[in-house]
């Protein structure tokens, strides 16, 4: 990420029809292209209004981001709403149907956590998170991230170090968020 590039770029992904309704009660003019089941929406229409926490992860399923990063996130979402936060996102480099079933196991109301499908990683690679992560057999992924975005720009970026996982915690994204928010 670029210090003068703090918009969301305009990359496409997949959601699923809630989430596009909601984004559209924010702003009628959401681009959503049907891509039955799933729709295919532009980043920065997603992040155009509100504020909005977005972590990464290289993978679903994985032990890490299903054991910690994901029910972190699921755990403490009123604690985020309280604070002014509108939405709480979840991304990976995986296909919307593995990532439906993921965060749906975590949450099953769905209203703590919504999806983005990075499936062909080009949203990761345009904010500047893709990793090779081939000599594991997973391809390019997103490298373990939390962001603060806020009417489509980007506040703060915690980015992991490799094999590690501490600044894109809830816990740790909440301190940041009260940090700019309060």
């Amino acid at each position: 990420m670029y210090p003068n590039d703090l918009r969301i770029p305009n990359q496409d992904a997949f959601v699923a029809e809630e989430v596009v309704t909601r984004l559209k009660s924010r702003n009628p003019y959401v681009k959503a292209e049907s891509a039955d089941p799933f729709y295919r929406v532009d980043m920065a229409d997603v992040f155009r209004h509100g504020t909005h926490v977005l972590f990464t992860t290289p993978a679903a399923y994985s032990p890490h981001c299903s054991a910690l990063h994901l029910p972190g996130y699921v755990r403490d979402a009123a604690k985020f709403k309280a604070v002014g936060v509108d939405a709480i996102w979840c991304m990976s480099v995986n296909d919307p149907f593995v990532m439906q079933r993921w965060v749906q196991a975590a949450d099953p109301t769905g209203e703590n956590v919504l999806w983005i499908s990075d499936s062909s990683a080009d949203v990761s690679r345009s904010l500047h998170l893709a990793i090779c992560m081939a000599g594991l057999g997973l391809g390019t992924r997103a490298r373990r991230a939390a962001l603060l975005i806020k009417d489509g720009r980007i506040l703060h970026v915690s980015l992991e170090p490799p094999a590690e996982f501490y600044i894109s915690s809830s816990e740790y994204m909440l301190k940041v968020v009260k940090a700019y928010l309060t």
